[in-house]
């Protein structure tokens, strides 16, 4: 029987990373460049219009927020009918603690300050998002379709309200969304390498 080059593995794992690295990259390099203005245009906006997404509690509670995320992460992963829970969940937790590993060397080794002057719970250091990183740690395990929708949406919504609290560029979230999204894929496919 002739397989299905399309439905390889190999070809599948590479078509589900390059397409969101290229674009991540992309806008990564550009936001760059656009860092301080983009942070200024979100700041004069909630100071103009008094506008407060009503989560900086929830944010700034590091165990709180996540402990919420985690427990969430979990639920979608138990309600995705198309994956196998039991599997899943402990690779789930050793992907979110490679993620956060990698996150804090990385805000010692490039050493970027926040745009505020905000001494948070994981220091002064902005570069990359640990929030946004740990949200975007469970999209690589979903494979229902809305599903990941809704966890992509509210990654996405974690990721800005970084930026429109003013504790982070935008650089920083989507260089935490892309370390997020392939750590865990990185660490799925040696998974299923080792389960071959």
């Amino acid at each position: 029987m002739l397989k299905d080059k399309n439905k390889s593995p190999k070809r599948i794992f590479k078509r589900g990373l390059i397409c969101p690295i290229v674009f991540l990259v992309i806008l990564f390099l550009t936001s760059l460049i656009f860092d301080k203005q983009i942070l200024s245009f979100a700041q004069n906006i909630k100071e103009k219009y008094g506008i407060n997404l009503g989560i900086s509690f929830f944010e700034n509670n590091y165990f709180m927020f996540y402990g919420v995320i985690l427990a969430l992460q979990i639920l979608f992963i138990i309600l995705d009918k198309k994956i196998k829970k039991k599997k899943k969940i402990p690779i789930l937790f050793i992907s979110l603690l490679v993620v956060e590993a990698v996150v804090i060397a990385l805000k010692i080794i490039i050493s970027r300050q926040r745009p505020q002057d905000i001494l948070s719970f994981s220091g002064d250091k902005s570069f990359p998002s640990g929030h946004t990183a740990f949200a975007f740690t469970a999209l690589p395990f979903l494979k229902s379709k809305t599903l990941k929708s809704i966890w992509l949406v509210i990654s996405v919504i974690i990721g800005l309200s970084r930026v429109w609290q003013g504790v982070h560029y935008l650089s920083d979230v989507i260089a935490g969304a892309v370390l997020g999204y392939i750590i865990p894929l990185l660490i799925l496919k040696i998974a299923n390498k080792k389960n071959e």
